[in-house]
């Protein structure tokens, strides 16, 4: 009997998190956005984070997870919620895992500076300040993959009030410790169309 109580909980939950969450969230995400849709990808849908005031678009396979609670590690880096492939399952937090992919958003709260993009997220092994890349109107401090036998994401750095906003691509990996090509070529697509407000 126990059981089939907390089987009917998780399904009112699960139902819950489809039907738009809490009020405060389901108003969030009814809200237009203050950014313009770009024209050359038709279809995109629009993140949104008005906390932060930047938007990007990504394109409709992805859907957008909130950010979890904060943890032990929220005085470093702050996650403000990821993008995830249709084949996760709704409501999984954290990085994309072997044939997964996400696309992650993270707020450090340090002074914008090579050294302290260095010290924050600088991969295993890496020495070398993060390379600068331009895309669209914005200049992104780019890391990939690092020493060791894991997995890394490509991580995209940029300055955001005085601080630093780390975007990364995690995902898919085949083997290799790389995202595969096709997120490869989606990131700069999608980075290009990050706007402030």
């Amino acid at each position: 009997m126990r059981f089939v109580g907390l089987r009917a909980g998780f399904a009112l939950a699960g139902l819950f998190f489809l039907m738009g969450g809490s009020p405060s969230l389901r108003s969030q995400t009814v809200k237009r956005s203050p950014c313009r849709a770009d024209t050359a990808h038709p279809g995109w849908r629009v993140y949104t984070n008005r906390e932060f005031r930047f938007c990007l678009q990504y394109p409709p396979k992805y859907h957008e997870v909130p950010a979890p609670p904060p943890d032990q590690f929220s005085n470093t880096r702050r996650f403000l919620g990821s993008l995830v492939l249709n084949s996760l399952p709704l409501g999984t937090y954290g990085g994309a895992v072997d044939n997964k992919a996400s696309i992650a958003f993270a707020y450090i709260p340090k002074h914008f500076s090579m050294s302290q993009m260095q010290a924050c997220c600088a991969p295993t092994g890496a020495d070398e300040p993060p390379a600068p890349v331009r895309l669209g109107r914005h200049v992104f401090y780019f890391y990939g993959a690092g020493g060791g036998g894991v997995d890394y994401p490509d991580e995209y750095l940029m300055e955001m009030n005085g601080k630093i906003l780390l975007i990364s691509f995690g995902g898919p990996w085949k083997e290799s410790k790389s995202p595969i090509e096709e997120t490869k070529r989606l990131e700069p697509k999608i980075l290009s169309t990050l706007q402030t407000y």
